[in-house]
């Protein structure tokens, strides 16, 4: 990262540990927006805590583009719209990737935004 993005690796923050560690040390609303791309599919049930502690960490905006229907081995099938409307979230868009012709080198991608319901009147 130094040697080909030298201002980003001034200012990146890089992790090396599990995200069930991790998540747990950021604060309520750290972040302004949170993003996914292809991550969530992989998260074993067992580890489900995961996205509540995201939805904790959300301070506005919580974007994700996973997969929802499996088509590999180690995919958990789940609908993010139902994970995340749960846990305090409302969706406020949905793309269905391969409909809208949106590059989707994985497949049966979908791409959600939510908000958190307490900023949901603000829009």
């Amino acid at each position: 990262m130094k040697k080909h993005y030298p201002e980003m690796s001034k200012i990146a923050s890089i992790y090396n540990t599990t995200i069930e560690e991790k998540i747990k040390e950021f604060g309520n609303g750290f972040f302004d927006v949170v993003f996914t791309m292809a991550v969530l599919m992989h998260i074993h049930p067992k580890s489900e805590m995961i996205f509540s502690e995201m939805s904790r960490i959300t301070n506005k905006y919580l974007v994700t583009m996973e997969v929802e229907k499996g088509v590999a081995r180690r995919n958990y099938e789940r609908n993010y719209k139902l994970v995340f409307e749960k846990l305090g979230m409302k969706e406020i868009a949905s793309i269905n990737c391969n409909d809208n012709m949106i590059p989707d080198p994985i497949g049966n991608s979908v791409a959600r935004v939510f908000v958190h319901r307490r900023l949901e009147n603000l829009l």
